[in-house]
């Protein structure tokens, strides 16, 4: 027999980390679940721990239903999740939904320690306008966005937050027909990092991902570009992803409209040569993917 006032606390506890907006306030509520969670184990009621489990993999989904898709009317397949709601997404990432209880446990761990990776914002963060500016350049000009995100939407995660390493990421898939989710924290320094060319950059990511299905391999033609352009070959896998990522960043900023986002550290002169590579590039992936979808079917 269930004992209802157990199940109750599981109800309560879950229903405590959906609320919670903040990652103080997200590790306080899974720290809650989690001891409730052992309490239960100890007891070798492990009916109850999978139902605590079970309610919050299920109630993410409820609450993220909203960003499953992009919004109706949308110029494309993108969905951006605000900054209040970006540390409990980042929560969702790390808990699979059809996981064990173990799963969910383990995964509810690591990202109580990564809670410590995130500060309070350094500087200011890219603005919703200036990445609505950057994704209509980069579709008009190279139709990136269907590149990208040719099926399951594009999700950008946007943080009130600055992240102890990083001023952006870049989260790979776990199957190669999703694209990647890019997350976006406010920058913790000026030197050249500024923020629409640091979003251009992981959007440079995500396109490699696309085009390759791992971004540990060179996308075609990009090591002989690199030779035209007399630029510094890569001693290692990641400094060849690096280079992709700034080529494109690059070829996305010589767009009308975004020269004012050029970083000093970068050779303005040369965006339109990396402009032609990438639009090059990009013409022959929408062929490939033309052809791999065959004729339409008959009327």
């Amino acid at each position: 027999m269930v004992d209802k006032s157990k199940w109750e606390l599981g109800e309560k506890r879950v229903a405590g980390i959906i609320e919670s907006r903040t990652f103080a306030e997200i590790k306080t509520a899974a720290l809650a679940l989690l001891e409730a969670a052992d309490e239960e184990s100890n007891a070798f009621n492990g009916a109850l721990v999978w139902d605590f489990c079970s309610q919050l993999t299920h109630a993410l989904s409820a609450w993220a239903e909203p960003y499953a898709a992009a919004p109706r009317g949308s110029k494309f397949n993108v969905v951006i999740v605000p900054p209040e709601h970006g540390p409990l997404m980042l929560l969702k990432s790390f808990l699979a939904v059809d996981g064990s209880p173990s799963d969910i446990i383990n995964g509810l761990k690591k990202f109580i320690d990564h809670c410590d990776d995130y500060e309070p914002p350094m500087l200011k963060a890219i603005t919703g306008v200036e990445i609505a500016r950057v994704l209509n350049a980069a579709q008009k000009a190279y139709r990136l966005i269907d590149i990208i995100a040719s099926k399951e939407p594009l999700k950008i995660i946007r943080f009130d937050y600055s992240h102890m390493i990083c001023d952006s990421q870049c989260a790979l898939p776990d199957r190669p027909d999703q694209p990647a989710t890019l997350m976006l924290f406010h920058p913790r320094r000026v030197d050249g990092h500024n923020r629409v060319f640091i979003f251009a950059h992981e959007l440079g990511h995500a396109l490699h991902q696309a085009l390759t299905g791992d971004v540990d391999a060179t996308p075609d033609g990009f090591e002989e570009f690199l030779k035209s352009v007399s630029a510094k070959k890569w001693d290692t896998v990641s400094e060849m992803q690096e280079y992709f990522a700034d080529a494109a960043a690059i070829a996305i900023l010589s767009v009308k409209g975004l020269g004012a986002h050029f970083p000093s550290r970068l050779i303005k002169a040369m965006s339109p040569i990396f402009a032609r590579f990438l639009r090059k590039l990009c013409e022959s992936a929408l062929k490939k993917s033309r052809a791999h979808a065959g004729p339409p079917p008959p009327i």
